[in-house]
């Protein structure tokens, strides 16, 4: 049962609303009588419930109050208090005032491009500080619109850690922080060990349900076949092409098709905004960042920023009837059509970026005017790659 309303914990936190209860426990509105301001108190009854998960459970409510009271960023709370009472667990945090974006989305219906992309920037901003920390990344693994609230100033706060984890890649999730979220949970967070870019997912699924109104396909379901993701601008064509884009590369079933880190998609989602480079702190099994240029990116003439990483570089255009989109999409490219959909690759090879025509496809692909062989040839900063119709300058550091 809820705390009844007027209870004081520790003699200084009156509890004065029930703002949410599950299984798990409760969140509460309370007042600090000391300092005079409001709070959010977090109950874990999870022990009392579930006897067999007691000591996993709780490590996982402190690793939770380990983890907040050590992060400082405007879109974050802060975590002011742990303490137990009556063998129950509590958290006292700041009160964040204002809507969730699952309640104005329940209000309002799909909601506007520009709006979404401005709130989903400064989630990208929070997530970015959360995978970078210096002594270990920490994944939220609960991203959704329920757990975003908007400040009545326009502030987003990104709520709600009780499944976050510090990233070990020689560690599976504990057994009391496992959980998932239908729809915006990756398929590696059910079974498999999760990284940044499982967070890089799930904001994908919560910036597709936003602009659509519509939960996507649960990422099980997809992995077996028994369902597809609906491309967003077959439900709101409104949805631009781009954001489409990088919605659709973001929710890859597998890890390694989606961006390297969240700033790629950050990029990939803000079109014409300048490239930021993913973090050196960014975990990926596959790659190693100390050892590769990951500042590299193609301008077009338009100013469009095309971010690179080390290998699935593929540049072509979107295909509009099974939704596969390239890395590099020249689709809205007012330079002139291209002639297919896969152009040619630009990859990472042996300490070199390497660009290499498709084979499946004999298109007009240049570097500083001479035909590109169909081995290949190496590039380098400043150099004039033509595909198609389109005319791109490779730029790296």
């Amino acid at each position: 049962m809820p705390l009844p309303l007027n209870t004081l914990l520790q003699d200084r936190y009156r509890i004065d609303a029930l703002l949410g209860q599950g299984g798990m426990g409760a969140v509460y509105k309370a007042w600090d009588v000391r300092l005079k301001l409001a709070c959010a108190v977090k109950e874990n009854v999870a022990s009392q419930r579930h006897q067999n998960l007691a000591q996993a459970l709780a490590q996982q409510f402190e690793r939770e109050a380990t983890i907040l009271a050590a992060l400082h960023h405007p879109n974050l709370p802060r975590v002011t208090n742990y303490f137990l009472h009556k063998d129950d667990q509590y958290l006292v945090m700041d009160f964040v005032d204002g809507e969730d974006l699952a309640a104005r989305l329940g209000r309002i219906g799909p909601l506007p491009e520009r709006d979404v992309l401005g709130w989903i920037m400064q989630v990208c901003d929070a997530l970015t500080y959360l995978h970078t920390r210096p002594s270990a990344p920490i994944i939220h693994r609960d991203l959704k619109p329920a757990n975003i609230k908007i400040t009545p100033d326009g502030r987003l706060m990104v709520v709600d850690f009780g499944l976050s984890k510090l990233y070990d890649p020689n560690l599976s999730t504990v057994a009391g922080a496992k959980g998932w979220s239908r729809g915006y949970s990756p398929p590696e967070q059910y079974d498999r060990r999760t990284d940044t870019r499982s967070d890089q997912y799930a904001l994908a699924a919560t910036t597709y349900t936003l602009l659509t109104d519509t939960l996507p396909p649960d990422a099980l379901e997809r992995q077996m076949g028994y369902a597809s993701l609906r491309p967003p601008r077959e439900i709101v064509p409104a949805v631009s092409e781009r954001v489409e884009v990088a919605i659709l590369r973001a929710m890859s079933i597998s890890q390694d098709d989606r961006f390297v880190s969240i700033e790629g998609f950050r990029a990939a989602l803000g079109g014409n905004s300048a490239y930021v480079p993913p973090s050196s702190q960014e975990p990926s099994p596959t790659l190693a960042p100390t050892a590769v240029n990951l500042t590299a990116a193609l301008v077009s003439k338009t100013n469009r920023n095309y971010p690179l990483r080390p290998s699935q570089n593929l540049i072509g255009r979107r295909n509009r009837r099974t939704g596969e989109a390239p890395d590099i999409d020249l689709s809205d490219e007012v330079d002139g059509d291209t002639v297919s959909r896969k152009h040619a690759w630009l990859n990472w090879v042996e300490g070199k970026w390497h660009l290499q025509p498709h084979t499946e496809h004999k298109n007009i692909v240049k570097v500083n005017g001479r035909l590109a062989p169909d081995a290949g040839v190496d590039i380098q900063n400043g150099d004039q790659i033509l595909v198609g119709a389109v005319l791109l300058t490779f730029l790296c550091k």
